[in-house]
């Protein structure tokens, strides 16, 4: 239900760009799946966060790519562990417009909320 809610949100972002700015140039996202490497994140069930953000991230990037209006980067492809400072640097250099970092989270109680 919320990745469907970030995908609706990011086509009334483009949708809102003035006619000419869409034309001009593709809205640059850059996609952050969170965590990866030796940091899992949250776990649960045997499965981790790292995993399941850049699953999730990999498949919001090929859903965005089949419109023309968005151009995608991704901070990681791969389970490997990228500091803070380098995922920033990444989005300064490659000048994205929107920063998305993914997470999930994991609790074993029913009551958790977040």
């Amino acid at each position: 239900m919320r990745f469907y809610i970030l995908v609706i949100l990011l086509s009334s972002i483009s949708l809102s760009l003035p006619r000419e700015a869409q034309g001009a140039r593709p809205f640059h996202i850059i996609l952050d799946p969170g965590h990866g490497g030796m940091d899992a994140g949250a776990t649960r069930f045997g499965l981790k966060e790292s995993n399941i953000v850049l699953a999730v991230s990999k498949k919001l990037k090929r859903m965005l790519a089949k419109d023309s209006r968005f151009r995608v980067s991704m901070t990681r492809f791969k389970d490997r562990k990228k500091s803070l400072q380098d995922r920033a640097n990444f989005a300064h250099k490659k000048g994205g417009q929107l920063f998305l970092s993914i997470h999930a989270n994991a609790s074993f109680s029913k009551r958790a909320r977040g």
